[in-house]
């Protein structure tokens, strides 16, 4: 990095060595997913009756 006067300044890094699985950093997303599945099946389904509703009420 550089300063604003142009000196540079370095920082030391360390890096620890894990193991050979990734940090978990975020949420789980099973129920979210399963959720949101599930509202999509329930509207295909409620598009499929209001389909063969207005199909069978112009044919009558």
């Amino acid at each position: 990095m550089t300063r604003a006067d142009g000196s540079v300044v370095s920082y030391p890094v360390t890096v620890a060595a894990g193991g050979k699985q990734l940090a978990s950093t975020g949420a789980d997303v099973t129920a979210p997913l399963v959720g949101g599945l599930a509202l999509v099946l329930v509207g295909a389904g409620a598009m499929v009756v209001a389909r063969r509703r207005s199909g069978a009420a112009a044919q009558v």
